[in-house]
């Protein structure tokens, strides 16, 4: 069973009509090139731009601010390599520059400069934008996948994904400087208003990483699970929610609920943490989707099961604060959703949020559903503990980043290019249940110079897509496999633990079968198992097809490096002695696609033999084996009772250097 949350997000199916004015007829925007013999220019320092943020928040795929008198609103355009500048009033595009790579982020510092990270190709490009249009200042790198920043008094503050770093790009120069390791998958970024402090949420593992920062040096990463306990009444199928509880540092393993009479009990992981806000009070705001891996009360499991046949929607919205120290305070539920009333009100997949402190509102943008909910974050719950969305704005399809101006909320919806502005109401007034706000929205879908490849465009959708075809729950693919790779999690299944796979690189035939118990030859056989599995309505082979293309061509940004103890990490793991490549061979699989008897089941398999999965990307899929007894490579390259090899007997020197070697696949 899942309960799918966001710090403020949900996604269902998007509207069949659109709310407010129809789309403006789209003018021309000339794109901006430097040509191939331009020399980029190397000094960052703010040149004079008359560009100023609305405020000094965290980076999103959405930015607002002021040039002079003119609201603009900043877009990552990741399906078309761009910024682009769109004008508020009257809204219009205004100004587009092509970018090296695949934009991720962007940010307005106080002094005007423009700040994207660029995921494919590693660095952070600074821009100004005047009336002519954009102009580049400098380019950075950083370590593998930049995502989400944040501007301090000394220097940018950039998290990079793939490699796990937080990095501080020092000065008005912003040259690298330090930089520090974090837990897996970093993506948003937040500083208190001391800047004593830094937090950065991830988008696996249920973990918000805190960083000291006094005088622009790190201190020690200390890093807090967020978990919650949930009391759930099974007889009746009522539920009483308890406190969101921090839990010592590990990684996220199935919690077996015990049973005392009809009470059950069990514990969420927090996922999905695209996005964090500071708000008003010094507190921050974290959009989550909280994880049930266990089985259901109702019987079944977490995968799968009976409980999918209810038609129940487990899905939770919570509010996750932190105070200025880093510290969970006061977080409740936003809103949870247990009937079937409220089922086209949830937010699944959260990636955007934005905080109105007027009226002391949060908004929420919720990627699958096409909708942005609005909360009163002071608002009390009622008897039943249930706090609703107040406000349901249905916006275009893909929503991904919502953002802040004047009395008006500016989205970005990526999966129908296009920029949406929404009034918010002078009053928020506390309805008895969610309403639909119904405003005079205006939209602009932006120019398509390299439109995205129909069956992609279709697979994207289907893959966030969360309305009961890939699961009668709600679950989307998204939903364990966030940027077509995994959640980290072990689910409790049919046929015992089974860690979720990635997905994105390994879809090939070169790495068939597929699934854990390796009996699926054909890659669609293997997904209509799943869809089947999980109950829900399905996919037509046209749709599979598109899910496939989707996933097939997503980014995994891996940057092989070399060096004298990886060549000698290369020789041990080819030493039949130590067994590696006896399985996992050196081609281009790294999978010899046979299925083995290790004599190590695990409670509750109902196999004996697995599947040997490929080695790609392995160091970023923790955990591993197929019931992820192992958090770390480490863990897995030490363990002397393992049957898998003999790594668990080399020194610890060569086996350092293997896990090095790994590192590079």
């Amino acid at each position: 069973m899942m309960a799918m949350a966001c710090g403020l997000l949900l996604a269902c199916d998007s509207p069949d009509e659109e709310v407010g004015s129809a789309p403006p007829a789209v003018e021309p925007v000339a794109v901006q090139a430097p040509p191939p013999e331009v020399e980029v220019p190397t000094r960052c320092t703010a040149l004079g731009s008359d560009l100023r943020p609305t405020s000094v928040v965290s980076s999103s795929t959405v930015a607002v601010g002021h040039l002079k008198d003119e609201a603009v609103a900043l877009i990552a355009d990741r399906d078309e390599g761009a910024l682009v500048a769109v004008s508020l009033d009257p809204l219009r595009e205004r100004a587009r520059i092509a970018l090296a790579g695949r934009p991720e982020q962007v940010l307005i510092a106080p002094d005007g400069r423009i700040v994207t990270s660029i995921a494919d190709r590693h660095e952070v490009v600074v821009h100004e934008l005047g009336a002519a249009g954009f102009a580049e200042r400098c380019r950075r790198a950083v370590p593998t996948e930049p995502a989400g920043m944040a501007m301090t008094s000394h220097g940018l503050l950039v998290a990079s994904r793939w490699d796990a770093r937080l990095s501080l790009l020092a000065g008005p120069e912003l040259e690298l400087g330090a930089s520090v390791a974090l837990p897996r998958d970093p993506y948003a970024v937040a500083v208190s208003d001391d800047e004593l402090m830094v937090l950065v949420t991830h988008v696996v593992g249920g973990k918000v990483s805190k960083i000291p920062f006094p005088d622009g040096q790190f201190g020690a990463v200390e890093t807090v699970l967020a978990q919650r306990e949930e009391v759930k009444r099974a007889a009746s199928f009522k539920e009483a929610w308890g406190e969101f509880v921090p839990f010592d540092d590990g990684p996220p393993t199935p919690q077996r609920r015990s049973s005392g009479g009809s009470v059950v009990h069990t514990t969420f992981v927090a996922q999905q943490a695209f996005a964090i806000t500071r708000v008003e009070d010094g507190r921050f705001v974290v959009p989550a989707s909280f994880a049930d891996p266990t089985p259901s009360p109702m019987g079944g499991t977490g995968y799968g099961g009976a409980a999918s046949q209810l038609g129940t929607p487990p899905h939770v919205g919570v509010n996750l604060q932190l105070d200025d120290t880093g510290h969970f305070d006061r977080i409740k539920d936003m809103h949870r959703f247990s009937g079937q009333r409220f089922f086209k009100h949830r937010c699944l997949l959260p990636r955007g949020v934005a905080f109105d402190a007027e009226t002391k509102s949060l908004w929420v943008a919720c990627r699958g559903s096409g909708l942005v909910l609005g909360f009163n974050r002071d608002a009390r719950q009622g008897k039943t503990g249930i706090r609703l969305p107040w406000y349901v704005l249905e916006v275009p399809e893909g929503p991904v980043g919502v953002a802040i101006e004047g009395r008006r909320l500016v989205v970005w919806s990526e999966g129908e290019a296009s920029v949406s502005v929404h009034p918010i109401p002078d009053r928020l007034l506390r309805p008895a249940q969610p309403q639909e706000l119904h405003v005079a929205a205006s939209h602009l879908a932006l120019e398509r110079a390299h439109p995205l490849d129909a069956q992609v465009a279709l697979g994207r959708r289907l893959f966030h897509l969360t309305a009961r075809r890939t699961a009668n729950d709600g679950r989307a693919c998204a939903s364990c496999h966030p940027s077509g790779r995994d959640d980290g999690i072990t689910w409790i299944t049919e046929d015992g633990p089974r860690q979720t796979p990635i997905l994105a690189g390994r879809l090939d035939d070169a790495t068939k079968p597929y699934g854990w118990n390796g009996r699926n030859e054909a890659l669609d056989g293997h997904l209509q198992r799943t869809l089947k599995r999980l109950r829900g309505t399905g996919l037509s082979r046209e749709e599979r097809d598109a899910v496939f293309a989707y996933i097939k061509q997503l980014p995994v940004p891996h940057r092989a490096t070399a060096g004298e103890l990886v060549q000698r990490g290369r020789a041990i793991y080819e030493d039949p002695a130590v067994g590696c490549a006896t399985c996992h061979g050196l081609d281009e699989a790294t999978t010899d696609g046979r299925a083995h008897d290790l004599g190590m089941v695990a409670t509750g398999d109902r196999i004996d033999a697995f599947n040997t999965p490929s080695l790609r990307f392995v160091a970023r899929s923790a955990p591993y084996f197929h019931d992820g007894r192992y958090p770390t490579l480490d863990a897995l390259l030490a363990d002397r009772k393992s049957n898998m090899g003999h790594a668990g007997d080399l020194p610890d020197a060569d086996r350092a250097a293997l896990e090095a070697f790994l590192r590079t696949l």
